[in-house]
């Protein structure tokens, strides 16, 4: 499956999903869905299963994720959705993947979420060689500049 980059304002890639280091890809009733592994965004050492949503058909859409920990606020204990998943596909998601917030899309959203529960739970550790790429992989990319703009050095963070 194609990688979808995320894109800066100068075209280049911030973040990519999809490609080798993802465990599986396939497209749920029009949007993709890639099973990755992902740092966790509030303790960067912490390396754990995800899933990114986009959608394919809106250019400069972004993607929404969801890691394994936090699946469990869409999903009860019967595999159903919960009020919290249908707000936050209604709030966030939507406008991230270039959907409208019409009843129809929150739900079709949803419906990708919870079909995507099963696989997450089931997905297996980090293999070394992806644990070894986001180990090496930049948050930032920090440059110095003159007043003429151009750049004196860059260093990624």
């Amino acid at each position: 499956m194609d990688i979808s980059p995320i894109l800066n304002a100068d075209g280049r890639a911030v973040v990519t999903f999809g490609g080798r280091r993802s465990w599986r890809t396939r497209t749920v009733r029009g949007l993709i869905v890639s099973w990755e592994w992902c740092r966790d965004p509030d303790n960067r050492k912490r390396i754990e299963p995800c899933i990114a949503i986009w959608n394919p058909a809106v250019s400069g859409s972004g993607a929404w994720v969801i890691t394994r920990r936090g699946i469990m606020k869409f999903s009860d204990q019967h595999n159903k959705p919960t009020p919290h998943a249908f707000r936050e596909a209604r709030i966030a998601a939507t406008e991230m993947l270039g959907l409208s917030a019409i009843d129809m899309d929150v739900r079709r959203v949803v419906d990708v979420v919870m079909d995507s529960v099963d696989e997450l739970v089931q997905m297996p550790l980090v293999p070394l060689e992806v644990r070894q790429q986001l180990k090496h992989e930049s948050v930032w990319t920090i440059e110095r500049r003159d007043l003429s703009r151009r750049v004196l050095s860059e260093h990624e963070v």
